[in-house]
């Protein structure tokens, strides 16, 4: 695998996207964490699917299931709350590698079962519910059962656009079916039309930079499935992957965010949150990297420890600044204003303290710059202290 050099890296390459990219979205994902573990909005539809993506960017970067963030995640995932909206792809992604959660990924499994035979659909037309049970099983690793239901999918499939013309349902379908420990006959015909869809459907906007809908979320998804595919190993299409993952890049908001935009596939007036789209976005740019440099959870894990670390001096270093000029500006004041008193004291001592405003006055600014000081000094050691005892809570992250 080529490995890309980390001195000094040109722009839009795969280390300078985890520095100036990834590393600022999972920051903004972790301080935005509700206290419930999840994220989103008010909706409980947002906080299912923005948690689950969350999660699922968190975990590529390298987080464990043990870490704190992810934890509190989990529980909220597992909690009896969210039932409701357990019966897509969503939550069985997350906590397939959790042993503890099999039971969740049981029950999730079987309803999405249910509703396939029920042919209740799902919430978009083009969004296939028999394409999100098969990559479930796939990712549980039963290809075999995964098999029987491919039977609808390829109903779906038209050789002038693959599936509804999308490029990233067409793409979804093929590394789903691409997948199957027997790939369907025509296979080879369906990367055809994959390529013509991918190519006819992106939006250019300008040199190197592509997308599909003009959204970061579509654009996300049919990068990710690329990626995961066969259509990986044509290098027009992958070289279309790179300019999608550096388009969504630029989308970034300045707080390491991305702004939320029409769901793909419904939704709307109910995912409103940053959260799904900065996830989403970042997962896309994270397959990127993975599949150009590898490795990537420990590359962006030493990365994001090193931004933390340096947003952590800049912070101290702020407020020892700020300590010391309150600290200088104070004693200046007090011993300005001690002598003022001390010399009126000193031509008539009771006099000063009976009529001599600038005695009495002096002495008290005294008393009250020495409490100002001890208490700016009593603010600096207890908020080092709090931040040690929360390292040490917490453990260091892997």
């Amino acid at each position: 695998m080529k490995r890309f050099p980390y001195s000094a890296p040109a722009p839009n390459t795969p280390p300078r996207l985890v520095s100036e990219a990834i590393v600022p979205g999972i920051t903004w994902l972790i301080d935005n964490q509700r206290e419930d573990g999840s994220w989103g909005g008010d909706s409980l539809l947002d906080r299912v699917i923005a948690t689950c993506h969350s999660s699922m960017a968190l975990l590529s970067a390298g987080f464990m299931l043990a870490d704190p963030v992810l934890r509190g995640a989990v529980q909220f995932l597992t909690s009896d709350r969210i039932t409701v909206h357990t019966w897509g792809f969503w939550r069985i992604a997350p906590l397939a590698n959790s042993p503890a959660d099999r039971y969740t990924v049981h029950d999730d499994l079987h309803t999405i079962l249910d509703r396939v035979n029920r042919r209740s659909g799902s919430p978009h037309p083009d969004q296939l519910l028999d394409l999100f049970l098969m990559k479930v099983l796939i990712v549980l690793g039963r290809q075999a059962d995964a098999a029987r239901f491919a039977g609808p999918v390829l109903d779906d499939y038209s050789p002038e656009n693959g599936w509804f013309g999308r490029a990233d349902t067409t793409t979804h379908a093929i590394a789903v079916l691409a997948a199957l420990d027997q790939a369907p006959a025509n296979l080879p015909e369906m990367l055809t039309t994959a390529d013509h869809v991918v190519r006819t459907r992106c939006v250019r906007h300008g040199p190197g930079l592509v997308s599909w809908g003009d959204r970061v979320t579509t654009t996300a998804y049919t990068v990710i499935n690329v990626l995961e595919s066969p259509l990986c190993e044509r290098p027009a299409l992958l070289d279309l992957a790179a300019q999608g993952a550096r388009w969504i890049s630029s989308q970034q908001q300045s707080d390491g965010s991305w702004s939320p935009e029409t769901p793909p596939y419904g939704g709307e007036g109910e995912i409103v949150h940053p959260a799904y789209f900065t996830a989403v976005a970042l997962r896309c740019i994270l397959a990127y990297v993975d599949s150009t440099v590898g490795s990537i959870g420990g590359l962006v894990q030493a990365s994001y420890v090193q931004a933390r670390v340096a947003k952590l001096v800049a912070v101290e270093t702020r407020y020892a600044v700020s300590n010391r000029r309150w600290r200088t500006a104070t004693i200046a004041v007090t011993t300005a204003t001690a002598l003022t008193g001390i010399s009126a004291a000193g031509y008539k001592f009771k006099e000063a303290l009976q009529s001599n405003w600038s005695g009495v006055a002096g002495l008290a600014i005294v008393v009250i710059a020495a409490i100002i000081v001890l208490i700016f000094d009593l603010v600096h050691y207890s908020s080092s202290i709090t931040r040690w005892i929360r390292s040490r809570l917490s453990g260091p992250r892997q």
